[in-house]
């Protein structure tokens, strides 16, 4: 009896890590799959209500949300919004490399909100995605490996698809 439980130790001491890094990269794929089903059913939004649908990112605060965009309706925007599980980080390409103005008539990729400027996509009433809005988002375990799941905006601008063959970055 006590040699069975020592080899079950020892079985489990060497799978452990493995279905730890096994666990980690589940959570990126399930978090970049929960973001690819937001911007299908942004998509959806914007062509049957006929209203230009927001998919906002906070990545400092690991949110992420749909809403109609501001302007456009008076009524209530269904905002829909998840949080970004704790063990996966987000990010959203391009990076930010100028803070919209409010004069400007040319709608950016950013929105100002409490402060701070936040990516946003923008799915447009006939079926297409705004030529303004970022096109690649990443997501990677918090830990530091490099286990990454890409979300990129398909050829066809018309919605977003995980790609598992995109090349890996060097630096997040």
């Amino acid at each position: 009896m006590v040699i069975v439980m020592t080899l079950m130790v020892i079985v489990i001491s060497v799978a452990a890590p493995s279905f730890s890094g096994f666990m980690h990269g589940h959570n990126t794929d399930n978090e970049a799959e929960r973001f690819v089903s937001l911007t299908r059913y942004a998509s959806s939004r914007a062509i049957t209500e006929g209203l230009p649908m927001d998919l906002g990112v906070n990545i400092k605060q690991g949110k992420y949300w749909v809403a109609a965009c501001g302007g456009y309706t008076e009524t209530h925007t269904n905002l829909v919004g998840f949080n970004l599980d704790a063990s996966v980080a987000m990010h959203v390409d391009p990076p930010l490399t100028s803070i919209p103005t409010t004069t400007s008539n040319v709608w950016t990729p950013y929105i100002a909100m409490r402060g701070s400027i936040l990516p946003m996509i923008r799915f447009q009433p006939d079926g297409f995605i705004s030529d303004t809005s970022c096109r690649t988002v990443r997501f990677r375990q918090s830990s530091g490996n490099d286990l990454e799941t890409w979300v990129v905006e398909n050829s066809d601008h018309r919605r977003y698809d995980l790609s598992p063959g995109h090349p890996r970055s060097a630096h997040f």
